[in-house]
């Protein structure tokens, strides 16, 4: 009588419960992603029509040409970057070598140093890259 019983529940576990553990555990996962897409949804709005306007820019492709400091004084202070509300800005080519970059606590003002963007140049395989 228990080995039927214990069968009984085996059965019934692995037919009725398991599936259903599966199938909340695959609605929650979906769930999940789905908020995490629309944070990233809600932040690449928030910044998309910043980039395009430091981008076009004529001073930003000529100072890739010529290295300016004069640019750079002008154009990449703090308060620009804290109009950005940006930590991190940085102009790099084609081929990922490091123009300049700054990292920016932008309650503080204090620089820090994001590894990957510190040294100068990205990795091969950086999404930055992928043009």
């Amino acid at each position: 009588m228990v080995a039927l019983a214990a069968l009984g529940l085996s059965l019934a576990s692995r037919v009725y419960l398991y599936p259903k553990f599966i199938q909340l555990e695959d609605e929650q996962a979906v769930r999940n992603a789905n908020i995490g897409l629309e944070l990233l949804n809600n932040e690449i709005n928030i910044i998309a029509d910043r980039p395009p306007h430091w981008s076009y820019w004529d001073d930003t492709y000529q100072f890739m040409l010529n290295r300016n400091d004069s640019f750079i004084t002008s154009n990449l202070g703090v308060e620009s970057q804290l109009s950005l509300q940006a930590n991190l800005v940085g102009i790099y080519d084609l081929k990922g070598n490091k123009v300049w970059s700054r990292a920016v606590h932008l309650e503080t003002l204090k620089s820090f140093n994001l590894d990957e963007y510190h040294n100068g140049k990205l990795p091969a395989a950086h999404p930055m890259l992928s043009h």
